[in-house]
């Protein structure tokens, strides 16, 4: 397994702390390399601003008229190949305006289409900074089980008026070799 996640703490998420952001995001377009925004355009108007200060990895303020299907925040990770028992872990430093858990998913492209994979741990923030974890065990029933993909970590972010402040981010995979699963295995988890 390549590690995809090591290369993307040090291509795309550094290349986000170093950005001097002030901008109006768009829909489907990255505002630093592989990192973008995605909204539902049919059904709300969804403004996005991103802003960066010293010591932070991006502040993004919503405002959001109607209800949107969807509103993310997606990172392009890269292609590899994962296997059960693999745990996905994600470290953030950050805070959102109102106390949030944010669902978390893996869109994976492989030969044999797109499919995603929901994490069991939402990303928990608060009003007030703080270091959240956020982990997934890959199951046996999980399609992109050791099919190569293209994944895309995927933040799913609230749709109403919110404000995001991330400070520092960390994502890594710790292989199922190591036998450090973030869930107890049963009978049932290998049905």
């Amino acid at each position: 397994m390549s590690d995809i996640f090591d290369v993307f703490t040090r291509g795309p998420l550094a290349a986000l702390r170093a950005a001097e952001l002030c901008e109006t995001l768009v829909n489907d377009v990255a505002f630093t390399p592989k990192i973008y925004p995605s909204w539902d355009s049919e059904a709300a108007q969804v403004t996005l601003t991103a802003t960066s200060a010293r010591d932070e990895l991006v502040q993004i303020a919503g405002v959001v008229t109607g209800t949107p299907r969807w509103l993310t925040l997606n990172f392009d990770l890269g292609s590899t190949t994962l296997q059960v028992g693999d745990v996905l872990c994600l470290l953030i430093e950050g805070s959102m305006d109102v106390a949030a858990d944010l669902a978390l998913f893996l869109r994976s492209a492989t030969a044999w289409g797109t499919e995603d994979t929901a994490w069991l741990d939402p990303l928990r923030l608060s009003a007030e900074n703080g270091v959240t974890a956020a982990f997934h065990t890959l199951a046996p029933f999980d399609a992109i089980c050791a099919n190569e993909g293209y994944h895309t970590l995927v933040i799913d972010l609230p749709t109403a008026d919110f404000s995001l402040t991330l400070r520092a981010m960390r994502l890594f995979c710790i292989p199922a070799n190591h036998g450090l699963a973030s869930v107890p295995y049963t009978l049932s988890s290998e049905a």
